[in-house]
C-alpha cells in the first residue's frame, strides 16, 4: 500500500516543467513515473500501481480531460490538475468530472508538493479505513455503520437498517 501511495505520474508535455516536478516530488519521497502523451498516461493507469496523477490538459493524443475521465471510469487514484487553462469554466468542469485539484501554471514547486502530500494523506486515510476498518469475526465497523456478513444485517448508531441483499452487496462492496 505505501509503495503504491509513493508514486506519482507526471502527466504533461513539456519536458522541462516534466522534469521540474520530477526532481521536487523525488525530493519529497516520491517515486515517479513520467510520460508526454494522455495515450500513454491512460496505458500506465491501467497497467501500474499509482498513487496519484499530476495531470495536464494540453496533451497529444488524449488531451488531459478525456484522461481524467478515462481514470475516473477505471480508478479512484487522485488527480491533480496542473494546467496553463485558469479560466472559471475549464476548472469547474475538470473538478466536476473528478479531479481533487487544480492548479494553474505556473505554479510553485514547494506548493505543488504540499497539494501532492495533502491528497495522498487523504486518500490513504480513506483506503485505511476501506480496507481496514474495525473487524470482530465477520462484522466491519466504519463510523457508526456496522455490518454483519454472517447475519446479513446492518446498523448504523446501533439502529438497525433494513436492506435487501442486493443493497448489502452494494453497501459491502462500498465499504470495502
Amino acid at each position: 500500500m505505501k509503495d503504491k501511495l509513493e508514486k506519482v505520474l507526471i502527466v504533461d508535455d513539456d519536458i522541462h516543467i516534466n522534469e521540474l516536478i520530477d526532481m521536487y516530488l523525488k525530493s519529497g519521497g516520491y517515486s515517479t513515473k513520467k510520460c508526454f502523451n494522455g495515450n500513454d498516461a491512460c496505458n500506465i493507469v491501467e497497467s501500474e500501481d499509482i498513487g496519484l496523477v499530476i495531470l495536464d490538459v494540453m496533451l497529444p493524443g488524449r488531451d488531459g480531460i478525456e484522461v481524467l475521465k478515462y481514470i475516473r471510469k477505471n480508478s479512484d487514484v487522485p488527480v491533480i490538475m496542473l494546467t496553463a487553462k485558469g479560466e472559471v469554466f475549464d476548472k469547474v468542469l475538470a473538478l466536476e468530472l473528478g479531479a481533487d485539484d487544480y492548479m494553474v501554471k505556473p505554479f510553485d514547486p514547494k506548493e505543488l508538493l504540499a497539494r501532492v502530500n495533502s491528497q495522498l494523506r487523504r486518500y490513504s486515510k480513506f483506503l485505511n479505513m476501506a480496507k481496514d476498518p474495525e473487524v470482530k469475526e465477520n462484522i466491519y465497523s466504519v463510523g457508526g455503520l456496522e455490518l454483519n456478513f454472517d447475519t446479513k444485517q446492518v446498523t448504523i448508531d446501533e439502529k438497525q437498517v433494513k436492506l435487501t441483499p442486493i443493497e448489502f452487496k452494494i453497501l459491502a462492496l462500498l465499504i470495502k
